[in-house]
């Protein structure tokens, strides 16, 4: 059952990873990736990491899970869209992030 269960798993992050780069293409893809993966210009270079914190972080809280964060990015930066060094301080904000106690809906 367990070498079931990943195999369908890797069959469809392989599945994610073909769709995202098929509907990534193109001039929308250079948009994204100048955006997502720009740096700050001159000497405030080094305030990225800590942007990206936050954004991981911001985002984790909107969405509660940060489980559900970090699996929609590894396709991404499978495709090439989000860089590796940019991943990890998301990733940690991320973290950060589930720390933050939740609202509860009435």
């Amino acid at each position: 059952m367990l070498v079931i269960s990943l195999t369908i798993l890797c069959l469809c992050l392989v599945d994610i990873v073909k769709l995202l780069h098929s509907l990534l293409q193109g001039p929308i893809a250079l948009i994204i990736k100048k955006f997502i993966n720009a740096d700050f210009p001159g000497p405030l270079g080094y305030l990225t990491g800590y942007l990206a914190i936050i954004i991981g972080a911001g985002l984790t809280i909107i969405v509660q899970s940060s489980s559900i964060f970090t699996s929609t990015l590894t396709p991404l930066v499978g495709i090439g869209v989000i860089e590796l060094d940019w991943m990890y301080p998301v990733t940690l904000g991320s973290n950060i992030g589930t720390t933050t106690p939740r609202i509860s809906q009435p």
